[in-house]
C-alpha cells in the first residue's frame, strides 16, 4: 500500500523532509505512519503525544484504517495565531472562499476593513475586530525580527470553515470572518485578524474570544521565530484529540 506522508514545522525541520511516498504492508492504520518514523528517530518517537494525525486533511484517530493513496500528516502542535516573503494573495483568497466561507490565508497584509465590512449589517449593533500583531519582545531568549508561518493549508481552511460555522452555532452572532498570514510577517504588523458581527456586543466578543482560542489551538498553522541568534519553532499546543504515540 502506498500513501503519501506530509510534515509540518519542526518535523519537517528535524526529518529534513516534508513529504514522500510511503510504502506500507497492508492493511494499516495511521499509527502506522508514525510508527515508521518514530522507529528511525528516537526522539520523535518521545514526542508521540504531542502529534497529532490527520488522513485526507481531517483529524484522524491513530486507529484510522488507510486505504491506498490517502494522504496522511504529521501535525506538531500549533502554534499560529499568535499576537505574537509578502506578495499578491489574490490566490489565496480565490482558495479559501473568503466571499462565501469567509475564512482566507494571505501572503501578504491582512485588509482588516474588507473583513469589518463582511460582518457589518444594518442588524448589527456590535462590530468586534481582533488583530494578533507581531511582537519583538518575548518571555525568555532575544528579541524577534520576524516571524514566519506555513500551514497545511487545505486543512487549515477547512478547520477554520469549521470554527466558523461553530460559533455562528455557539454564539447569538450575524457573521464571522477570519484571515491568517503565511510567510513573513514583520514585527508591528497583523498576523491574524477575525472579525465579528451581532445584534449585540456581549455575544460579538465572546465569539471573537473563543474563535481566536480555538484557531491557536486546532488549525494547522506554525510559527518559526527569526532572531539575531537564528530561528526556533514557537512552541504550540496539542489538539484535544487522540495523539500518534505514547
Amino acid at each position: 500500500m502506498r500513501v503519501r506522508v506530509l510534515l509540518f514545522g519542526p518535523l519537517a525541520a528535524r526529518l529534513n523532509r516534508r513529504e514522500e511516498v510511503l510504502e506500507l504492508d497492508g492493511p494499516a492504520t495511521a499509527a502506522d505512519v508514525y510508527r515508521h518514523y518514530a522507529a528511525a528517530d528516537a526522539a520523535l518517537g518521545a514526542l508521540g503525544r504531542d502529534v497529532q494525525l490527520a488522513v485526507n486533511a481531517e483529524f484522524a484517530a491513530p486507529d484510522t484504517p488507510l486505504a491506498e493513496q490517502d494522504e496522511v500528516a504529521l501535525l506538531p502542535p500549533m502554534s499560529g495565531g499568535s499576537s505574537g516573503d509578502s506578495g499578491s494573495s489574490s490566490a489565496a483568497a480565490e482558495r479559501s472562499g473568503l466571499n462565501s466561507g469567509g475564512v482566507e490565508l494571505v501572503r501578504g497584509p491582512i485588509v482588516l476593513d474588507r473583513l469589518r465590512q463582511m460582518v457589518a449589517a444594518p442588524g448589527h449593533g456590535g462590530v468586534v475586530v481582533f488583530e494578533g500583531v507581531t511582537r519583538a519582545d518575548v518571555v525568555d531568549g532575544p528579541p524577534v525580527l520576524y516571524l514566519e508561518y506555513e500551514a497545511y493549508e487545505e486543512m487549515a481552511l477547512r478547520r477554520m470553515r469549521e470554527l466558523a460555522a461553530e460559533a455562528r452555532q455557539r454564539f447569538a452572532i450575524g457573521a464571522i470572518a477570519m484571515a491568517h498570514r503565511l510567510g513573513r510577517v514583520q514585527v508591528g504588523e497583523t498576523s491574524v485578524a477575525i472579525a465579528v458581527g451581532a445584534p449585540h456586543r456581549g455575544p460579538a466578543f465572546a465569539a471573537c474570544a473563543w474563535a481566536i482560542t480555538e484557531l491557536k489551538r486546532s488549525v494547522p498553522i506554525w510559527k518559526r521565530e527569526h532572531t539575531a541568534e537564528g530561528h526556533r519553532w514557537a512552541e504550540g499546543t496539542p489538539f484535544a484529540g487522540e495523539p500518534a504515540g505514547e
